[in-house]
């Protein structure tokens, strides 16, 4: 408590007791269930939305407009994105070391089968879109959008967590499929992309899903985690960093 503050100490006050009073994550965790068992629908609603058939998506003021397809960026506002990026491959190239730029899309973008019907899409169009046509109308930066090989493999099997804003390993299999590929266009040497028949993928049950976890409830909306196991041995080898 400064003389400085005390304008600022109410509200900050405020803030601090409303995150430590006594029985706070009890009463938030209850308050979470009931409105997931019984309301069907999040009690953070700024931070997660409850979706069809038991899925969870990120949510914010900002994602909004992609869900639904809204236009989001000026072409001055694309061209700063692509000077920004296209200075770090400049930097990067001094050093000899080519860039490539990928991005994954959303999960409520992928399947939107599950999004809750009152995200009334006006288009069809995501941000990914917008940035990705305009990179490669104008930008050197080679950029990599696995939105199509993503919308055929999750006819197959799921590639995003139903409780979480990440794709799963077996999804990232084909983000890495893409990638290897546009990066053979330059470099034929890396080779191809292992197949997806030297992988096994076997499920696995755990607690560590961060939407859910939003809610409290990841011990509740666990996670089904593919594990990925391959016989074929690597040529990197993997070690911790000191």
């Amino acid at each position: 408590l400064e003389l400085g503050s005390l304008a600022s100490y109410p509200q900050r006050m405020d803030l601090w007791y409303r995150e430590h009073f006594g029985m706070r994550n009890e009463l938030f965790r209850w308050n979470s269930w009931f409105h997931w068992a019984v309301l069907n629908t999040s009690n953070v609603p700024e931070k997660v939305i409850i979706g069809k058939h038991g899925w969870l998506f990120q949510y914010n003021e900002h994602v909004d407009g992609n869900y639904r397809g809204i236009r989001k960026y000026s072409f001055a506002q694309l061209e700063a994105i692509r000077a920004n990026y296209e200075r770090r491959q400049a930097k990067l190239a001094q050093h000899g070391i080519s860039y490539y730029l990928m991005i994954p899309p959303l999960s409520g973008n992928i399947h939107r089968e599950h999004m809750p019907d009152r995200l009334h899409r006006v288009s069809s169009s995501t941000w990914l879109d917008e940035i990705r046509d305009h990179f490669r109308k104008y930008s050197s930066v080679p950029i990599i959008d696995p939105t199509n090989a993503l919308l055929q493999a999750k006819k197959h099997a799921p590639i995003y967590f139903k409780t979480d804003i990440h794709w799963n390993r077996y999804g990232a299999y084909f983000g890495y499929e893409e990638l290897i590929e546009r990066i053979r266009k330059d470099r034929p040497t890396v080779g191809a992309p292992w197949p997806l028949s030297d992988f096994t993928f076997e499920p696995e049950v755990n607690d560590r899903a961060d939407l859910a976890n939003m809610l409290g409830l990841n011990d509740v909306l666990t996670r089904v985690e593919p594990v990925c196991r391959t016989e074929r041995p690597r040529s990197a080898t993997f070690r911790s960093n000191p």
